[in-house]
């Protein structure tokens, strides 16, 4: 029942509640830390017209297939975690700022080995927004999602903008 509550029953990562509770404690101990974190906010590109034409339980599978990645992406000491819909956070602690751009090509990697040998009718692609906390910021995770969110939602416009031109 515990598990239940603090894991997402469809791709078993934590859930937006455990996330923020385990993120909290991270943030607590960070000002001990000679290293910062980074907090990654992926958002599944496509979801609605993949539910809308493949089906339900098609989407599900992109959303597990998507959780499978990022899994296959962080250490097992980073924080993943599906804040709902097709958003999921990452938070990765003990890292540099350098650290992102080293992540981000990794899960492209990792996307593009995926979509090369998935035999679907489309291929799985995130919009992501990152920040880097030092060992002495100040921000809240609250604050930090919230930051995250306009530079993810940034990338996916200018994604959006770039398939119609």
């Amino acid at each position: 029942m515990e598990n239940q509550t603090l894991s997402d029953s469809l791709t078993g990562l934590y859930n937006r509640r455990s996330f923020l509770l385990l993120a909290e404690e991270q943030f607590k101990l960070l000002h001990r830390s000679l290293q910062g974190l980074l907090l990654f906010l992926c958002d599944l590109d496509e979801m609605k017209p993949i539910n809308d034409n493949f089906g339900h339980s098609e989407g599900d599978q992109a959303l597990i297939n998507a959780a499978a990645l990022l899994r296959a992406t962080f250490r097992n000491s980073d924080i993943i975690a599906r804040l709902g819909d097709d958003e999921f956070v990452i938070l990765a602690v003990g890292t540099l700022p350098t650290t992102a751009e080293l992540l981000q090509a990794r899960l492209q990697a990792n996307l593009n080995k995926h979509n090369a040998r998935a035999n679907r009718p489309y291929k799985l692609s995130f919009s992501i927004g990152v920040a880097y906390v030092a060992p002495d910021g100040k921000a809240t995770v609250e604050e930090l999602i919230s930051t995250v969110d306009k530079e993810m939602y940034i990338a996916k416009r200018s994604r959006g903008k770039a398939r119609s031109d």
